[in-house]
């Protein structure tokens, strides 16, 4: 008899601990903003606290060279994902919305109206909201280890966890796939490694035949062409990850297929990195907001008066559109996007999970639960730091602040059962205006740290996980004593080889299998 598992989705106790105060806040919202206005330029340039949930503050200095490192790596992705025929704004600009960033660039209109209205929102209570299903944790499977190629469950290799590229692929040249099988230790190959004994490919790094290779492959392709012949640990597939942790649901047990060497068992952390591998390499339509700043960091133009960044292409996502975007997508829709948390050391792509927001009054730094009793006429406010940047339609202006949980990543463990509780979160917590015309309609905003969210995007929420090899798959693989389908090995085979990507099909019915127990 086959029964189900279900986990129910265990929000509520992140919301207790963000409603308790238990998340650790940046500080009073009245001591900040003090500090802001004695020293705007410092103020404004101070790292956003980052903390888990249970209050510990995530911290980590950087060297130039890392911080340089990071900033090209965001750079390649979003090359990827924004529109190179985006127009960015002038210097010259007001912060109201322009193209690039504009909230229905992100929320596609057949998803849903987009209320503009503060009041409205507010009536709609708004001020808190969270997915219906938490996205998953997975590694960003950093291609210095090899990428998918990484023996995640040899604890051998796990001592190596701070050595270089070329020990890890030296010690699967030293330990090879076929010689683990052969001891019985199959458990302790790679997810490359068991895609590759499925599909029946070549299970070796070597060549071009499989999985496995590629992703040794792309390693060996950095060293040859780093400077000092290494492999930067900040390259991975984060991306891949964000995206699959909420368009793909979680693998939750173990899988045993028949393979050429016999019984093979992918646990979740397996089937999970070949989700997250397919989403990197997955050629797949998406909405974004938010643009590429291609200014260093020591190099950047800021407002004397207000420490505001004005090079505007590296102002990225309005906290207006950032605001709809939360409450709209959050809030009404219960469904997730990306968010890049700030542009500080942590991996930027994060699936956000819950938000709650409160209004603060910006001249007498005050809290209210409503914008209608925080709001200020944009004449009465006289200690306003941004005035050369406001709209020039701004009526009101209302300050919020927005306490957020996110997911990161964690180490992939070979489990037998995965759980929500397993996830590894984040929390943050921004300061920001809004800009509001006559009737209420938010125009525009300005934050109150140069470190901020800015850039979102999604995929196609209705999007399928099949690419194009999956088109020339035939037939059915449902069993689990049956061995693969020609057809599917055939498509598989040339996928990875061709685009370094995992079969569609091949992950659906694991994760399908997943779910289910014997």
């Amino acid at each position: 008899m086959k029964t189900k598992i279900f986990f129910s989705v265990a929000l509520l106790g992140i919301f207790s601990l963000m409603s308790a105060d238990r998340v650790t806040a940046i500080e009073e919202v009245s001591t900040y903003l003090n500090r802001f206005h004695e020293n705007p330029s410092a103020v404004m340039d101070e790292v956003v606290p980052k903390f888990d949930l249970y209050g510990n503050a995530i911290h980590r200095d950087l060297s130039k060279h890392e911080q340089e490192i990071i900033a090209k790596s965001r750079d390649h992705f979003r090359k990827k994902i924004v529109d190179k025929k985006m127009l960015f704004r002038s210097s010259e600009e007001k912060s109201s919305y322009v193209s690039g960033d504009r909230v229905q660039e992100l929320i596609p209109a057949s998803l849903m109206r987009i209320e503009r209205n503060i009041h409205a929102l507010d009536a709609k209570r708004l001020t808190s909201g969270k997915v219906a299903t938490q996205p998953w944790s997975d590694d960003y499977w950093p291609v210095y280890k090899g990428g998918l190629g990484f023996r995640y469950a040899d604890k051998k290799l796990g001592e190596m966890e701070h050595t270089k590229w070329n020990n890890f692929f030296n010690y699967v040249k030293t330990y090879p796939a076929a010689t683990l099988i052969e001891q019985g230790n199959s458990s302790l190959l790679s997810p490359s490694e068991k895609y590759d004994l499925l599909i029946g490919a070549n299970i070796s790094p070597y060549g071009n035949q499989g999985l496995t290779a590629k992703m040794w492959k792309e390693g060996d392709n950095y060293a040859r062409t780093s400077e000092n012949g290494e492999v930067e640990t900040w390259f991975g597939i984060c991306h891949g990850w964000a995206a699959a942790s909420y368009m793909l649901p979680r693998a939750i047990g173990p899988v045993i297929v028949q393979t050429a060497a016999g019984a093979l068992t992918f646990y979740p952390a397996d089937i999970k990195a070949l989700a997250s591998l397919f989403w990197a390499n997955f050629q797949f339509k998406q909405s974004s907001v938010g643009g590429r700043c291609n200014v260093k960091p020591e190099k950047l133009n800021k407002d004397r008066s207000s420490g505001r960044i004005t090079d505007q292409e590296c102002f990225d996502t309005n906290p207006g559109t950032w605001h709809l975007a939360v409450t709209h997508l959050l809030g009404m829709a219960k469904k997730t996007f990306i968010i890049d948390a700030n542009f500080d050391y942590e991996v930027w792509n994060q699936p956000l999970l819950t938000y709650r927001y409160n209004y603060f009054n910006p001249q007498t730094f005050k809290e209210y639960v409503k914008a209608e009793n925080a709001m200020i006429k944009i004449k009465n406010y006289k200690k306003d730091k941004f005035k050369n940047f406001r709209s020039d339609d701004t009526s009101h202006v209302v300050g919020v602040r927005m306490k957020i949980a996110y997911m990161v990543e964690n180490t992939p463990v070979q489990r037998v059962v995965d759980h929500q509780r397993y996830d590894a979160i984040n929390t943050a917590e921004y300061l920001y205006d809004l800009e509001l015309d006559q009737r209420g309609n938010i125009i525009g905003g300005e934050w109150y740290h140069n470190t901020h969210p800015d850039f979102l995007w999604t995929p196609d929420y209705n999007l399928e996980s099949l690419s194009a090899y999956d088109r020339s798959v035939e037939g059915e693989w449902n069993s689990n004593n049956a061995a693969l389908p020609d057809s599917w090995a055939k498509a598989a085979k040339a996928s990875a080889i061709n685009a370094s990507l995992p079969l569609g099909k091949i992950i659906s019915e694991l994760l399908r299998r997943s779910t289910v127990v014997e």
